[in-house]
């Protein structure tokens, strides 16, 4: 019972790490193509 709970919560910070990381790039590439333009 316990174990599923840390499973599921572990998923969910997977998750959000990984939104995180796509976000990021997106930002990363929106910057370097401002930067590129200038």
């Amino acid at each position: 019972m316990i174990y599923t709970t840390l499973q599921k919560s572990l998923n969910i910070a997977f998750w959000k790490v990984k939104v995180l990381r796509s976000c990021l790039d997106i930002f990363k590439e929106s910057l370097n193509s401002l930067l590129m333009q200038t």
